[in-house]
């Protein structure tokens, strides 16, 4: 066959696309992400996603949709346009005709009348928070099969300490059996001969409606109700959700959640090698002010002794004195007696 250049494949596909009637004209629902606006030329930036799948997304002239919302990123919408292909990159792209919201904001309420009750009911006290274990050294982990909040956590782990014993309870994070897998989690946990000291509930980011499982009521309150210190980590670090707020420790991110968790082995073998430092330091300065104390005893005690040597002496030089003293005096008295008894 013929090669043909990459802009004739790019011309063939889009003209392709043109003459598909669903593709002219297709309604789509889905996620905004990653929006970008230019006010000066009115365009819009952004993908479509849902669980699956995403698509590049771009709004001209952009009508009837405040794009200075700040909740605009996650907010569900459907989207009327066409499929076209972008002929500098080849990259397919929905180009938007209209955009209508889905009924986020009604859920967005919900979400906070449930936040509301259950923070009236005291399941986000700080003081009935509780204190996470500094060197727990089993950990129970709760996240998604084969995911990659899963290997980023068992990696943090490894690293800080690799004698900290995981475990890990994979569940569904996502979907309609999320919530039921989630709490069984707990359960498994609790139920062990030798539980976790710890448990860390974890998803990686996704889209807000990833996150569903973790705003219910059910998980919320299973979370507050669990008799081990739960960390979460939950989405992106923007993403705070009901089972973050009935947490003991709430992390930004898996990662974070992890590293919160696990104590480092390097950081407890400074801390014990500077204690043992500042012990032989303190132990040592008192055997030195002992040996001090003895050295200055020993040198009275030679003063002492000292002294009375002289004291003997000068007491033996005193006797002798005296000694002879008597005798002068004896001889004297022998005279005398003699002298009388001549006369």
């Amino acid at each position: 066959a013929s090669h043909i250049t990459v802009t004739a494949l790019i011309n063939y596909i889009k003209t392709k696309m043109t003459k598909d009637a669903l593709l002219r004209d297709v309604a789509v629902k889905g996620q905004i992400s990653n929006f970008k606006y230019d006010p000066r030329k009115n365009y819009a930036f952004f993908s479509l996603q849902d669980s699956q799948s995403r698509v590049d997304c771009t709004y001209f002239d952009v009508e009837n949709f405040d794009m200075n919302e700040p909740d605009i990123e996650g907010e569900e919408v459907e989207i009327t346009g066409n499929i076209g292909i972008y002929q500098r990159t080849g990259k397919m792209q929905l180009y938007v005709e209209k955009i209508k919201r889905c009924g986020e904001s009604e859920k967005a309420k919900q979400l906070e009348m449930l936040r509301q009750k259950l923070e009236e009911e005291g399941l986000f006290d700080k003081e009935k928070k509780r204190h996470i274990p500094l060197y727990a050294t089993k950990i129970g982990i709760i996240t998604g099969k084969d995911s990659a909040a899963q290997a980023d956590i068992k990696k943090v782990i490894e690293k800080k300490n690799p004698y900290i014993n995981t475990v890990i309870e994979e569940a569904y994070v996502q979907g309609d059996e999320a919530v039921t897998s989630i709490c069984r989690a707990f359960d498994i946990f609790e139920g062990m001969d030798e539980p976790p000291e710890i448990i860390v509930l974890a998803r990686g980011g996704g889209a807000k409606t990833d996150l569903d499982a973790f705003n219910t009521e059910e998980v919320a309150r299973r979370v507050f109700a669990s008799n081990i210190p739960v960390v979460t980590g939950v989405g992106h670090e923007i993403d705070v959700t009901l089972a973050d707020m009935a947490a003991d420790q709430r992390e930004s991110t898996p990662t974070a959640a992890a590293d919160r968790a696990a104590f480092e082995l390097l950081g407890i073998h400074l801390r014990l090698k500077s204690m043992l430092e500042r012990k032989t330091e303190t132990c040592g300065n008192r055997l030195l002010q002992k040996f001090l104390n003895i050295e200055k005893k020993a040198n009275i005690g030679m003063r002492i002794s000292k002294m009375e040597n002289t004291v003997e002496a000068l007491w033996g030089v005193a006797n002798a004195s005296m000694q002879m003293k008597l005798t002068n005096l004896k001889n004297e008295i022998a005279k005398m007696n003699q002298s009388l008894e001549n006369n």
